[in-house]
């Protein structure tokens, strides 16, 4: 990850443990645990700084390629959720009634935060993809990672276009590409965005061009 990613992260992480915070406050005033809210009123910028570091670790998990984490990848990522499950489950019988509430709220939180960046991204996704042969000049696809060599470039093109049963042609094998999908042409480019969390995605975006290579 680089530097410019790592800020990004960071100022993104703290933006959700703040945000975490705050809803564990409002908890605990609704929840009227006065006794609570005493005994932690001193320890607010302890409380703070532990919250941040809980924001800025999820964005460094969430921003994760299977490459950089493959325990957290397939298989893995049920097994460690079953172990969490297990030990907040353990934690949470020695814990206070607010305190539970504080952490069931949290998890909410960042799972409310999750699905909404999931359905943004789909929309987004849908409204890219849906019929691009038939009448799209453009197509964005998100790849799991950049591509390290051309011929790793090339193959996602294909690995795309077999997943459509889309008729691929290359005029030109170079990066970028220049192909026929169904006899229609495109030209691919590599591309880079981040999402609505900071988490980098790269992608291949098919342009559509006429056969004089101008782009429509």
């Amino acid at each position: 990850m680089s530097v410019d990613n790592l800020k990004e992260c960071g100022l993104k992480g703290s933006f959700l443990g703040l945000v975490l915070m705050m809803s564990s406050l409002l908890v605990v005033s609704l929840t009227g645990d006065a006794a609570g809210m005493t005994m932690v009123l001193p320890y607010i910028p302890a409380v703070m700084a532990g919250y941040l570091f809980l924001g800025i670790l999820c964005w460094l998990l969430h921003g994760r390629t299977p490459k950089e984490h493959s325990w957290l990848s397939g298989a893995g990522v049920y097994y460690w959720m079953f172990l969490i499950l297990i030990v907040v489950t353990v934690i949470a019988s020695f814990l206070t009634e607010t305190v539970r509430y504080v952490i069931l709220v949290n998890i909410l939180v960042i799972a409310a935060l999750w699905i909404m960046e999931y359905v943004s991204l789909k929309k987004i996704a849908d409204e890219l993809n849906q019929g691009m042969p038939a009448g799209r000049s453009a197509v964005v696809v998100d790849l799991n990672e950049k591509p390290a060599t051309l011929e790793a470039y090339f193959n996602e093109i294909e690995k795309y276009c077999a997943a459509n049963k889309w008729e691929l042609e290359y005029v030109k094998k170079e990066k970028p590409a220049l192909i026929r999908i169904n006899g229609k042409s495109y030209r691919v480019k590599m591309g880079l965005y981040y999402t609505a969390i900071g988490t980098p995605v790269y992608t291949m975006t098919f342009s559509g061009i006429d056969d004089l290579g101008f782009a429509d």
